[in-house]
């Protein structure tokens, strides 16, 4: 058992801590991450809550709404705080990487992953990176191949929990034509997230499957891989209803449900490495429209 968790031996954060009060208000309905981030000077007591932590979660925060300028910003601030912090230089890599500046990616995570070889995070980004790498010029296929390695590895490293990580490795296995491996990773994902969901509704019978976002988004994901595609679309716009507040992700998340459901049409006919496709060159027997 752990005598304590900090190394001062003091509680994590106090009731009356401003830092706690501040994080409470995350949880709040009208919270908004963007005018935090350029109020944050002007918050009670903020030299004694400055943390990476405080940072981090804003700056995912910014990322996941794509406001990318405001998390450059952020991340800038931050980084003269806390230099050697792992999570913010990695929230600046995945920002580089949502950019399209993947050079610039590689030169963060490189250091980082021949350091922390072990950290899933650091490992889920640089993958992200080479995926982005070979979808924007399918010649790189080594890029796929070490983007598929990487996944993978870090999925088994998380003894099959993370199902995001899960639903990359299946699609970089199906974009590899190793339809049996993806097929397998993908079901493995639905299994989780499904029994998940069930336990959870026994438990709390008001709990809704949908609450999770991006892990209602990965069991889209994953039914489009098993070839569900009208479960995964009928899931897909169920997401986005019960989200609609969310509606600067849905560009985004429609981005995998395209390419991944027309990658899934080409893959066998195309091989190992296939040249990514997009609506205007290919023809679906479903109407893009519900995209």
């Amino acid at each position: 058992r752990l005598n304590h968790l900090t190394t001062d031996e003091c509680p994590l954060l106090l009731a009356n801590d401003p830092l706690h009060e501040l994080f409470g208000s995350f949880n709040n309905r009208d919270f908004d991450p963007v005018v935090l981030t350029k109020s944050l000077d002007r918050v009670k007591d903020i030299d004694k809550i400055r943390c990476p932590a405080l940072y981090s979660l804003l700056a995912g925060m910014l990322l996941d709404r794509q406001d990318h300028e405001l998390a450059e910003l952020l991340l800038k601030d931050a980084a003269a705080l806390f230099p050697k912090d792992l999570r913010l230089m990695q929230l600046d890599a995945l920002l580089h990487s949502h950019r399209g500046e993947l050079e610039i990616a590689l030169k963060i995570l490189g250091p980082l992953h021949a350091n922390k070889g072990d950290d899933i995070e650091t490992v889920s980004v640089l993958a992200g990176v080479y995926k982005r790498q070979w979808w924007s010029d399918h010649r790189k296929f080594k890029s796929l191949v070490k983007s598929h390695r990487l996944y993978h590895r870090a999925w088994d490293r998380s003894r099959h929990t993370d199902v995001y990580l899960g639903t990359n490795a299946a699609t970089t296995a199906l974009w590899l034509s190793r339809h049996s491996e993806s097929r397998d990773i993908a079901k493995e994902v639905c299994n989780q997230i499904e029994n998940q969901n069930n336990t959870l509704i026994r438990i709390l019978p008001d709990w809704d499957p949908l609450l999770r976002y991006w892990r209602s988004i990965s069991h889209s994901e994953a039914q489009l891989l098993l070839g569900e595609y009208e479960e995964a679309r009928k899931h897909y716009l169920a997401i986005f209803e019960r989200h609609r507040h969310r509606k600067q992700n849905r560009k985004e998340s429609e981005s995998p449900l395209e390419k991944g459901f027309l990658v899934i049409r080409h893959a066998c006919a195309s091989g190992p490495g296939c040249q990514p496709v997009t609506w205007e060159t290919a023809t679906l027997s479903q109407p893009n429209e519900c995209f």
